[in-house]
């Protein structure tokens, strides 16, 4: 482990993050260093920062896959109509969006693209839609935004960044309690129940 520390600390990755891997997950840093050596440079060659915080969670994830569940990876987005370019875009800024499986990464493109408002370059932009829970947050969010639209009670939909970013309570505010006759009883039926135990609903007279 020792040489693998020394090592991560020469690719300029904070003791605080290597610490936090010792802990969360003391496998990674039990690869051999010439195994070690090769995850870097496959993460380099993807065009990841070292000075990113991230650099050491792409590492780790390239270590839990073989060579061919990573290729297999690699041509699953292919399929799912990102470029070369797009797919290293999202490893740069999310890498743990490799470890989610082909299934949620189709269900999540098939949820956002049925919108019409999001296209792949939003998810590029946004990769962390892909981490989301499909049921409990990226569902409800999107059809409460999709019935304002067609109501006419938002000018224009917010960035796919900003729907994922957004706290459960914050997206509450915001696009549910002050239209709670239009979409409160969609919003509820679909997993976020606990704004309504922390809010107290006001429905409009």
């Amino acid at each position: 482990m020792v040489p693998n520390i020394k090592f991560m600390k020469s690719c300029g990755v904070g003791m605080e993050e290597i610490i936090k891997h010792i802990y969360n997950f003391p496998r990674f840093l039990l690869n051999s260093l010439d195994n070690m050596e090769k995850f870097v440079k496959t993460v380099d060659e993807m065009g990841a920062s070292r000075s990113s915080k991230m650099f050491i969670y792409a590492v780790r994830f390239v270590s839990s896959m073989s060579d061919e569940n990573w290729e297999l990876k690699l041509k699953l987005f292919r399929d799912l109509g990102f470029s070369e370019d797009e797919i290293l875009v999202m490893f740069r800024k999310a890498p743990q969006v490799f470890a989610v499986s082909a299934r949620k990464l189709k269900k999540v493109m098939e949820v956002l693209l049925a919108t019409g408002k999001y296209d792949i370059s939003c998810i590029v932009n946004c990769p962390a839609s892909f981490i989301c829970s499909v049921e409990k947050k990226l569902e409800p969010r999107m059809q409460v935004l999709t019935i304002l639209d067609s109501r006419n009670l938002i000018q224009k939909w917010p960035s796919l960044a900003t729907i994922i970013k957004m706290s459960d309570i914050k997206f509450f505010e915001k696009f549910v309690n002050p239209f709670l006759n239009e979409v409160g009883e969609v919003y509820m039926a679909n997993g976020e129940l606990t704004v309504k135990r922390n809010r107290k609903l006001t429905r409009p007279d």
